[in-house]
């Protein structure tokens, strides 16, 4: 049953013997069956790890899922500070707030209203006064004329100087391309003049981001 063709130039299947092999799948689920008979077991990790240079146990390094993971009875235990607000239950001062709607709605009047408000205690949609602080005001899609246009009629009885804590531009680097750096560095400028930054408007965010492929 061994029996190889004289003269055969190729190697005898070292499962079943026969040349060529005639259940090739066959073998191939016999050779992966022995392979895995023959791998070592894992070893058990070590219960102590210890530093050889303070002398203390350093803890054993958690699983990748583990490392984000936690309990619900852990969750009840955990202590947030308070969430502060820019403008009470609608914008806090942390992470990032995106206004959207459908074109010409009055988006860009009312981040601009909320620029000015945040910057001289002045109260926007009525009865709301925002946070007080320095804003930077990114107005990519309009003019300086404009914008002075239409702070005037955000500001129809205001004689007095318009506010000095509002920073604005119409033109600013892409994220990816330093602009990020650049919303960093206005932020220390100001904290370096013992003011207080709160808020960063981009209008639109479109300009800023990179460009899809």
């Amino acid at each position: 049953m061994n029996a190889v063709s004289p003269g055969a130039a190729h190697a005898i299947c070292d499962v079943c013997g026969w040349h060529p092999c005639e259940t090739p799948g066959f073998c191939e689920a016999l050779r992966r069956a022995e392979r895995a008979k023959t791998k070592l077991p894992v070893s058990a990790a070590p219960s102590k790890v210890i530093d050889k240079m303070s002398g203390n146990t350093v803890p054993p390094r958690a699983a990748t899922w583990q490392q984000a993971a936690f309990t619900a009875e852990q969750l009840r235990l955990m202590k947030f500070e308070p969430i502060s607000w820019i403008v009470q239950e609608i914008i806090p001062t942390e992470g990032v707030t995106l206004l959207c709607s459908r074109p010409k709605f009055g988006k860009s009047w009312l981040a601009y209203d909320l620029c000015i408000g945040a910057t001289m205690a002045r109260f926007i949609l009525g009865t709301i006064k925002p946070a007080q602080g320095d804003v930077l005001y990114l107005a990519l899609e309009d003019s300086k004329r404009r914008l002075q246009r239409r702070m005037t009629k955000l500001l129809p009885t205001f004689s007095g100087n318009w506010p000095d804590k509002l920073t604005i531009t119409t033109e600013w680097r892409r994220l990816h391309e330093g602009g990020l750096e650049d919303i960093r560095a206005w932020h220390e400028d100001i904290e370096a003049k013992g003011r207080k930054p709160i808020m960063v408007v981009i209008d639109v965010l479109a300009k800023v981001r990179a460009h899809r492929k």
